[in-house]
């Protein structure tokens, strides 16, 4: 099961996001009308996110669609296990109502691996049922699966999602300071917002931030973000 924190309405939207945000929102919507996505961006952008809060949305409808959500390497793993006649979860697969497929990149380099999830993608897309991909490399990288994809009759749309613009994280860092009440001066904040690309590093550095707070009452000053936060 996906924790059900994940969900759209706790996905802070911005113009780095939007147009990634507003296609997973339509899609599960209207699943019948489409095929799926394939999301690409740097990491911390926000994709694992959209892609758990795709499952959520699906799982606890009222005509509820089941699907698994898994990982490329994870998903590799299956295919060799079934190809060396372990599992047979590699063939269940395709009877579900739709297929999450996170960290795309991992199958980089590994050609033959990428044709046997195409054929497993294309032909659950000729059965309608829903696929997603997400990556941090954009999907020409992955030539065979690419090309297979996109010359299918059934073409997954290809969405990009770039790192948080200044704005979003302003969001992200205002918000939590209001949710948590938490002390930290503008110069702090101002730190954090301009020097992290990485979405859920930003909010551990909040949590750390707000743990200090309830434990030590400290206030968190610039001086202190230069310090201890590893990305600056």
């Amino acid at each position: 099961m996906i924790d059900s924190r994940y969900g759209f309405g706790n996905f802070k939207v911005g113009e780095s996001n939007l147009t990634a945000f507003s296609k997973s929102r339509e899609i599960c919507q209207l699943p019948d009308s489409h095929c799926g996505m394939w999301m690409f961006g740097p990491s911390g952008c926000g994709k694992t996110h959209l892609l758990k809060a795709i499952y959520n949305e699906f799982n606890y409808r009222e005509d509820r669609m089941i699907g698994i959500y898994i990982s490329a390497k994870e998903l590799a793993e299956l295919l060799y296990d079934f190809l060396g006649g372990g599992t047979n979860l590699w063939v269940h697969i395709k009877t579900y109502d739709f297929l999450l497929i996170d960290n795309a990149e991992d199958l980089l380099g590994r050609p033959k691996t990428q044709e046997m999830i195409t054929e497993l993608i294309t032909e659950m897309c000729a059965n309608k049922k829903l696929v997603f991909l997400t990556s941090i490399c954009p999907p020409c990288k992955l030539r065979n699966l690419d090309r297979v994809l996109q010359s299918h009759k059934f073409s997954i749309p290809i969405v990009e999602i770039q790192s948080p613009d200044y704005n979003l994280k302003k969001s992200i860092v205002e918000n939590y300071i209001f949710e948590n009440s938490i002390n930290i001066s503008d110069e702090a904040c101002e730190l954090l917002i301009t020097t992290s690309n990485h979405i859920y590093r930003l909010k551990g550095v909040l949590f750390l931030v707000k743990h200090l707070f309830e434990t030590q009452g400290i206030c968190i000053e610039k001086e202190w973000i230069k310090r201890h936060v590893s990305w600056l």
